[in-house]
């Protein structure tokens, strides 16, 4: 299996282990994905593991990190053309829109425009930094 392949699969084992409620390890998958797929800039896959980790702090009380890691994912989705698999953004949306009714709409448009400011390094490395406590 080759590396693409090997991603798409990291990607998708991470979220159901989400959705099974097993956060560490679909940290570690995302994280797995993001390792196989960076150095290629391969946009589509990083897209889809940093929506994951977006979706995965909103889950965990992290709502300006989650908002934070989605901007700089749609950044990058936007310079891209790409918009997503449908199956993420039905995640991906309500996740953020709890995260905004957490930190209220400036802090959250705050959050947003940082991660919009991010290059795609900058956007990866953040997603992969343990996240500290929030103080909404």
């Amino acid at each position: 299996m080759d590396w693409p392949e090997l991603s798409a699969v990291q990607n998708y084992l991470a979220f159901l282990d989400m959705r099974e409620g097993r956060l560490a390890e679909a940290r570690a998958g995302f994280s797995a994905s993001l390792a196989l797929s960076r150095p290629a800039r391969f946009i589509f896959r990083i897209a889809t593991a940093l929506d994951g980790l977006a979706i995965l702090a909103a889950r965990q009380g992290q709502p300006k990190r989650a908002l934070r890691i989605a901007g700089a994912c749609a950044a990058l989705r936007q310079t891209a053309g790409y918009q997503g698999a449908p199956f993420v953004r039905a995640e991906l949306e309500p996740a953020l829109a709890s995260a905004r009714r957490a930190i209220g709409d400036a802090a959250a448009a705050a959050a947003w425009a940082s991660g919009q400011a991010m290059s795609l390094d900058q956007a990866v490395d953040n997603a992969l930094d343990q996240p500290e406590p929030e103080h909404a």
